[in-house]
């Protein structure tokens, strides 16, 4: 029999390494296991020839909170980089780049939307509340704000940001901020200045940091508390006397109270086939969308534009083949050679999820045909770097909230067995370290309320009955 752990944890990239790290300083015995050569999933920071760049998250939006916890207790403070807080936005209308508007009230008048879609905007108070369940996002928005909201302001959000698609994702779970101010405020604008004044005084963090060596300083950083075991891949879980029982490709086996999974939706649902077959169908249902980023370098002199901002994101209407593009030399230090400008271009998504079917050429010659218009690209680039993920994002399509909800209650009846990956919660580095930082508290309760109801008996000697007990911790977690 395997070695008898706190908690096992199985998926070293972001989530697994929140988890684990928020376990240990809950005073747990974690274990944790990733299958590949090294921890943090998709976040990958390469620096080669004075080039930074980024194969998934560019930066951590909003560090407030708990986020901030993390980065201070790691070590990472001196390392940090803040964007500034008023660089500009831009978004792709008509064919031009036009500047966001910071707020709503901005938008008003700014040019962005037309004098129908401003009058539109200004009636969302006056709009009635509706709480109906599977309401994708594209009915929420045109409920609320108008079909030219949707189309110019929050569509290219999703489709380049989260890899959805506005149509068929549901909006309790896309976009959970906007629709829980409808649900508390009955108007989202009264609950944005509700939630203002009630913040009046206190320091707000709008903003977003990322470090010197890139993010994949945060993933290491974390890697170097938690230790995990690389290049161990779980082939089987079953439960055991005390808690669950996992075995590895190479034959390692652990036992632990708790478990984590940690992995995409379709590897934990392989690992939960024999357990419980209809948890694992809930899991194996959720769909994922391939994103790729193509990042292309050039002298800043062959780039008219001013790249005065974080970048554009492209509205499907555009017609273009770039979802949205970000300019992180321009408001980031060290991401690009003395004299030159960093583009990273996002393509695919659930928009065109055929994108990653293209060579290498093809993509730089795309996105290239896109920015020469729009940047006013004079010369080829002197870098170009793609990477790609065939399963980038999850997708919180049809009545997504009533499958979490069907998982919750698979898990219900499995105690000691948790679930914590970007398919709830939210896809974000900020909500992924949230969420592990959640799901760590509820482990250590559980662990530690256990721990207290045990009673050593007879001088020290505790029967089989209480330890049994003492695995049979209720209130399984879902993150």
């Amino acid at each position: 029999m395997g070695e008898m752990q706190d908690v096992l944890v199985i998926g070293g990239g972001i989530s697994g390494l929140a988890t684990a790290w928020h376990l240990q300083g809950h005073g747990l015995e974690v274990t944790l296991w990733e299958k590949g050569p090294c921890a943090g999933g998709k976040i990958r920071s390469l620096r080669r020839h004075g080039w930074l760049t980024e194969a998934g998250a560019t930066w951590l939006m909003d560090p407030a909170g708990d986020p901030t916890h993390v980065i201070e207790s790691l070590g990472l403070g001196p390392l940090l980089l803040q964007k500034q807080p008023d660089a500009a936005r831009y978004l792709l209308r008509d064919g031009v780049l036009r500047r966001v508007p910071v707020s709503v009230a901005r938008a008003l008048g700014s040019g962005l939307f037309s004098t129908t879609g401003q009058i539109r905007m200004a009636l969302e108070p006056f709009m009635p509340r509706r709480d109906q369940l599977g309401e994708t996002v594209a009915d929420f928005v045109r409920r609320r704000f108008g079909g030219e909201v949707l189309r110019y302001g929050i569509e290219p959000y999703v489709a380049a940001s989260l890899a959805s698609d506005p149509e068929r994702a549901e909006a309790r779970t896309t976009l959970p901020r906007l629709t829980g101010l409808e649900t508390r405020y009955g108007s989202i604008a009264a609950g944005i200045v509700c939630q203002r004044l009630a913040r009046r005084g206190r320091r707000s963090i709008g903003t977003a940091v990322s470090f010197q060596g890139g993010m994949q300083s945060l993933a290491e950083s974390l890697a170097a508390t938690v230790r995990p075991q690389l290049g161990r891949s779980a082939t089987v879980i079953s439960r055991s006397t005390e808690g669950w029982q996992a075995q590895a490709a190479d034959g390692t086996v652990v036992q632990a109270r708790h478990l984590v999974l940690t992995a995409p939706a379709p590897a934990a649902a392989q690992l939960l086939a024999s357990v419980d077959p209809q948890l694992a169908g809930l899991l194996a249902g959720i769909r994922y969308a391939p994103v790729m980023v193509a990042h292309l370098g050039y002298k800043r002199g062959d780039v008219e534009h001013a790249l005065d901002g974080t970048g554009f994101l492209v509205p499907g209407c555009e017609g273009r083949s770039i979802n949205g593009c970000l300019w992180p030399a321009g408001v980031l230090p060290g991401r690009a050679p003395s004299g030159h400008v960093l583009l990273s271009c996002y393509l695919g998504g659930a928009r065109q999820p055929q994108a990653l079917a293209d060579g290498d050429t093809t993509v730089i010659d795309k996105v290239a045909t896109d920015l020469s218009s729009l940047l006013g690209l004079r010369a080829n680039p002197t870098m170009t770097r793609i990477d790609r993920h065939p399963q980038g994002l999850p997708l919180y399509f049809g009545t997504y909230s009533q499958r979490l909800e069907a998982i919750h209650q698979r898990l219900r009846g499995a105690p000691g067995l948790h679930l914590c990956g970007a398919y709830s919660g939210g896809v974000s580095v900020r909500d992924r370290l949230a969420q592990g930082a959640v799901l760590a508290e509820r482990i250590a309760d559980e662990a530690h309320n256990a721990a207290a109801r045990y009673r050593p008996v007879r001088g020290g000697n505790a029967s089989q009955e209480d330890k049994h007990f003492v695995a049979q911790v209720p209130g399984p977690v879902l993150s």
